[in-house]
């Protein structure tokens, strides 16, 4: 069974925030019969333990430093020997076989190294035709949506991600113009199928640090990107 590695970035400041991180464990764990996910949870809550909150099917990692998008992932990457590395919100409902169509699509197309899966709310209502089995392109929201990427190392390697400039928002805009920079064409796969709960992630910023790490991130991204 292939091994692939898989980072959840998490606050969990209560016992529905634990349950939604453990659904997305959960889900991801049971989608694939073929893989093995090797989950690394990054932890902001330095307390959760003391609190009761233990997360199951997964390693726990917890940076004793404030909360930062990039650099929590980076040391969740830290973790990662797998060629395939899933990057995912803590907010994702995963289905069966969602993995597997993206490595069915790489067979074919092995030259395309960075993936996402299909969300049918989000996608088609942003005119994405579910019937059409590939995207291609760069765009955030579109074809890039941060909340679940599937990566190979070669990416990671060649692009020295992740920018730690980046806070939390625009981290995906940041992507999307390296691994373009890069020469790495993007694929947004509709077989595959991951289900977000919108904005259920914005537990991991503290309100006074919200608008700094939102709307104050895209200075860093014009100053990086002129």
């Amino acid at each position: 069974m292939q091994t692939v590695d898989a980072i959840v970035l998490t606050n969990t400041k209560d016992l529905s925030l634990y349950g939604m991180t453990q659904r997305t464990i959960n889900t991801l764990r049971w989608s694939e019969t073929d893989y093995e996910f090797d989950i690394k949870v990054v932890e902001t809550n330095e307390k959760h333990l003391d609190q009761g909150f233990v997360y199951q099917g997964c390693n726990t990692i917890t940076p004793s430093e404030p909360f930062k998008y990039n650099r929590f992932l980076n040391h969740g990457l830290k973790h990662c020997a797998s060629d395939w590395i899933v990057v995912c919100n803590n907010d994702l409902i995963f289905t069966q076989g969602w993995f597997g169509k993206l490595m069915e699509f790489h067979a074919q197309n092995p030259a395309i190294k960075s993936l996402a899966p299909f969300e049918p709310n989000w996608h088609v209502k942003r005119g994405l035709d579910a019937n059409t089995p590939v995207f291609y392109g760069y765009r955030t929201s579109f074809e890039i949506t941060g909340w679940c990427l599937v990566i190979h190392k070669d990416v990671i390697d060649t692009c020295k991600l992740f920018d730690e400039q980046f806070d939390f928002w625009y981290q995906d805009n940041d992507y999307a113009e390296t691994i373009k920079a890069a020469n790495f064409q993007h694929a947004l796969i509709t077989g595959s199928r991951v289900y977000h709960m919108v904005s259920g992630s914005h537990h991991l910023i503290e309100s006074s640090e919200k608008h700094r790490m939102t709307n104050g991130q895209h200075q860093v991204f014009a100053s990086k990107w002129k």
